[in-house]
């Protein structure tokens, strides 16, 4: 393996005033030889070179970390902020932020001597691993209170949906109904 290596690139923007403070973000980060794990679908059974890789050890698969994909990660953050005018309550700031991200792949790299198990390595399950297993979308709405050396904060924070992808069993699920007979005593 060799170290994931990584380009970026972001713009932003920003304004303060008297009591406002606007942010406005945005970057792009590609990811080439990104170490993951492969999926633990690939036994010894159904692939004659993993057979060979392992031997006469007992293993009945394989899973490994490989420089296995190049990656590219795009997004957008904003923050906006309000200070509040001091009262005998002490000072209060509103705040809202939000973000949207994405990443998909771009390329998958699979050692020469596995070629043509790309599909196995990095399955369905673990292409959805890296690109839809963290939200697109989050955001937080807060409240800062202070008074003299005393801070507090809420938070709100809200976080959009994420796919966890599953392998389906193997096979239909059955239910057996047993009729136990009670036998008298």
């Amino acid at each position: 393996m060799q170290a994931e290596t990584a380009n970026s690139a972001s713009l932003g923007l920003t304004y303060q005033g008297d009591a406002v403070t606007f942010t406005l973000d945005s970057y792009r980060i590609a990811i080439d030889d990104r170490v993951i794990l492969t999926s633990n679908a690939v036994n010894r059974a159904s692939y004659p070179i993993i057979d060979q890789l392992l031997g006469d050890s007992t293993a009945q698969s394989v899973r490994f970390f490989t420089n296995g994909l190049d990656t590219t990660t795009t997004g957008v953050e904003a923050v906006l902020a309000y200070q509040l005018p001091e009262q005998s309550y002490g000072r209060i700031r509103l705040s809202l932020s939000g973000q949207y991200s994405k990443t998909e792949i771009d390329a998958i790299k699979i050692p020469s001597l596995l070629q043509g198990l790309e599909a196995v390595l990095l399955n369905h399950q673990e292409q959805v691993r890296q690109t839809k297993a963290n939200p697109k979308y989050s955001a937080t709405a807060g409240i800062t209170h202070q008074y003299g050396a005393f801070t507090t904060n809420l938070r709100l924070n809200y976080f959009g949906s994420y796919t966890l992808a599953h392998k389906p069993p193997p096979r239909p699920l059955a239910i057996k109904i047993i009729r136990v007979k009670r036998l008298p005593i």
